[in-house]
């Protein structure tokens, strides 16, 4: 996406590049910046990384299938010069297997694959050749194109995106502003529709939300938003602060789209079902934004900042909450994708051949309330419970307990034998700064004395007056 991006901006160098300001700090090779609200959430490099991957990585996508000889899922990339995808181990983050060499049509050399998305459900890798005007079809399960791959679909397609709700690929052409819809596993070719003028609509971004069941196409020469149904039967078109808008996300979870606008370095949101901009956007991010990802278990959104690096924006607040310089090694990020099930970021570096990865940690927070009473003598159970990233499982107790109670794995469990108040601390830690602490007081209930009954004298014979008759 990005090996074209001098070109396409050369007409639209007169607007004005909003950079982000931040008070900062080094860590390492890297520059992060925290506000307040994020106080105990750190991203961090993953010291596996960067790996060296092929010339000029323009989009990485993740599936969650694993590979077959590792049993991990996997990272897969984009690599634009080479015409090829490489397959990375989401887990280990190191290179598995050979470089997939994509089929292309006669008379073209290099298919320049410059978007990928993934098809979990039949485990599929699905990729758009920008020079070859095709999506290619990998297997998932053995790295191998489909035979019937590539299939021919607009001039130039910049952006992919999967339909779990249809089974349906989606591709953003650049050139001819179309939208081409197709089934990957029957190879036919369900719709395609123009989106705006060919000449100056320029589609380079799209998302599928299967929750407002919608269509999300960035159009980065008119400055807009399409919003089509799964069937792309109609159009609704979104102006609000867009400026040149080249990639789109969304959390359907939360309700939100986002559109990374490359010349105003901002990210512009909306609510998936209304269409309104939402308060407090647009949000500034890093210079020339040019790739989204969403982390719905974190509320973590992550913003390749070409030029920069990175922003994480938090979706609740819409602020952001860190940023990350190009590193030592690693620059001008061009794709993202992220691993939901440790909160690992993988970003495709153009400018130096390789993916980082960023992982985002957080430390403990004790959720569980005071322990609840307990009477001397009755069986006694309370667990304690926290969160944070990755997930505590190291929980200590200092003071003293109530004879017969014990505390392990994060449970105060026993019969107590004696009664009164305990002033106990507990600890909770995750490997990540600050643990988490807490003072309680355990209340233990003496043994009730046991209640009687009184009990009413019988009645002795001839107690009783005799009537007399009157």
């Amino acid at each position: 996406m990005l090996r074209n991006m001098t070109m396409k901006h050369a007409h639209l160098s007169s607007r004005a590049v909003v950079a982000m300001v931040a008070v900062s700090v080094t860590l390492g090779a890297l520059t992060l910046a925290s506000s307040a609200s994020a106080a105990t959430s750190h991203f961090k490099p993953v010291a596996e990384s960067p790996v060296a991957v092929g010339n000029d990585p323009e989009a990485v996508a993740y599936d969650p299938n694993p590979d077959s000889a590792t049993g991990h899922p996997r990272i897969y990339v984009a690599n634009r010069v080479d015409g090829d995808v490489i397959e990375i181990d989401a887990v280990t983050r190191a290179l598995v297997g050979k470089p997939i060499v994509l089929k292309h049509s006669v008379g073209v050399t290099n298919p320049e694959p410059c978007a990928i998305t993934v098809d979990a459900k039949d485990d599929l890798v699905l990729v758009a050749n920008c020079a070859d005007d095709s999506v290619g079809v990998i297997d998932g399960a053995t790295n191998n194109e489909q035979l019937s791959s590539p299939r021919p679909v607009g001039q130039n397609p910049d952006a992919i995106a999967w339909d779990s709700v249809n089974g349906l690929v989606d591709v953003a052409s650049y050139i001819d502003g179309t939208v081409s819809q197709f089934d990957p596993t029957r190879n036919t070719v369900a719709t395609v529709v123009k989106v705006g003028d060919p000449m100056t609509s320029k589609p380079e971004g799209i998302a599928v939300d299967p929750a407002s069941r919608q269509v999300f196409v960035a159009l980065q020469g008119d400055d807009a938003l399409v919003v089509l149904p799964l069937d792309l039967s109609t159009q609704v078109r979104l102006t609000d602060d867009l400026h040149s808008p080249n990639a789109v996300a969304v959390d359907s979870a939360r309700g939100q789209v986002y559109v990374a606008n490359y010349d105003s370095s901002t990210v512009t949101v909306f609510g998936a079902t209304s269409g309104s901009e939402l308060a407090g956007s647009p949000v500034t991010v890093g210079t020339n934004p040019n790739a989204l990802a969403v982390d719905p278990g974190t509320g973590i959104l992550y913003v390749a900042d070409f030029n920069t690096g990175a922003s994480m924006i938090d979706e609740t607040s819409l602020l952001v909450v860190a940023t990350v310089g190009n590193q030592k090694g690693a620059g001008k990020p061009a794709g993202v994708t992220v691993d939901p099930t440790d909160h690992t970021a993988f970003f495709a570096n153009q400018a130096t051949a390789n993916v980082t990865a960023l992982q985002q940690t957080e430390s403990p927070t004790i959720t569980s309330g005071n322990p609840v009473a307990g009477t001397v003598g009755d069986a006694y159970r309370f667990e304690f419970t926290a969160t944070g990233i990755p997930m505590p499982t190291d929980f200590s107790l200092a003071g003293r307990l109530p004879a017969g109670l014990t505390f392990a794995g994060g449970v105060i469990s026993g019969t107590p034998t004696e009664s009164g108040d305990f002033v106990i601390t507990l600890t909770v830690s995750n490997g990540v700064d600050p643990v988490a602490t807490a003072q309680y007081t355990l209340h233990i209930d003496a043994v009730a004395p046991p209640t009687t009954t009184p009990t009413t004298p019988p009645t002795k014979p001839g107690g009783h007056l005799p009537t007399v008759a009157g």
